[in-house]
């Protein structure tokens, strides 16, 4: 079995810069768009397992001797799409806000000081970013799309012909994803997200030089400046 290009979920925290999200497809993406751009020296890359498990994995590492010394700010990164009518952002906040410890960003890419002072910097970084909704895969269809444009048009008739045209943005766009990556991966048909991203095969199917990457990059940059 083939593994992972950033190797096993890291425990240990000795780079300044931690970017926590839900899965490991955010976790790999991540991984392998800082090293595209050269920033991979400063940063950690890990996930909590899921959105709700975001602030608990948080509490769980806050004690950490590693985390402690060596993290400066922490970037949770979460879908942006609505749980039950509540926005993500805001469910977020509220759970930062009970910890009593962490600081509690008022918008989207806010970087905040923490409550207790030993405790690193904090920020929140919503996907596809803050007032649009979706999630990882909404930002990479624009990249695949690009890179497979005779697919545009007749996928978007598909979606529109199926149940799936009254589904939310953030199932739309998995749906599409994984059509996608079925008539384009030839040797692996089955191949989603997290796998182009785990085996490190953005570049033949989701680019990530794609101008739709570019503003994460440039806040990654300014995050570690």
């Amino acid at each position: 079995m083939m593994m992972s290009k950033c190797g096993k979920t890291p425990r240990d925290y000795k780079k300044q810069y931690l970017i926590l999200g839900e899965g490991t497809t955010e976790q790999n993406f991540f991984y392998h768009l800082l090293k595209k751009n050269n920033l991979l020296d400063n940063y950690t890359t890990d996930y909590a397992g899921g959105f709700d498990n975001l602030v608990n994995y948080l509490e769980s590492i806050k004690n950490s001797e590693d985390f402690i010394d060596n993290v400066k700010a922490v970037l949770l990164v979460a879908d942006n799409d609505d749980i039950n009518g509540s926005n993500r952002f805001d469910i977020l906040q509220s759970r930062l806000r009970n910890t009593n410890c962490w600081g509690i960003p008022d918008t989207p890419l806010q970087l905040v000081d923490a409550i207790e002072s030993n405790l690193p910097k904090l920020a929140i970084m919503m996907l596809p970013e803050a007032g649009k909704d979706g999630n990882i895969e909404t930002l990479c269809l624009e990249s695949a799309l690009h890179k497979w444009p005779d697919i545009k048009d007749p996928l978007n008739i598909y979606i529109n012909q199926s149940p799936a045209a009254t589904w939310n943005i953030s199932q739309i766009s998995v749906a599409k994803m994984e059509c996608l990556l079925g008539a384009v991966c030839k040797d692996k048909p089955e191949h989603s997200l997290h796998n182009i991203f785990y085996y490190d095969l953005s570049d033949k199917y989701v680019p990530l030089n794609h101008p739709c990457f570019e503003q994460i990059i440039q806040y990654l940059k300014t995050f570690s400046s």
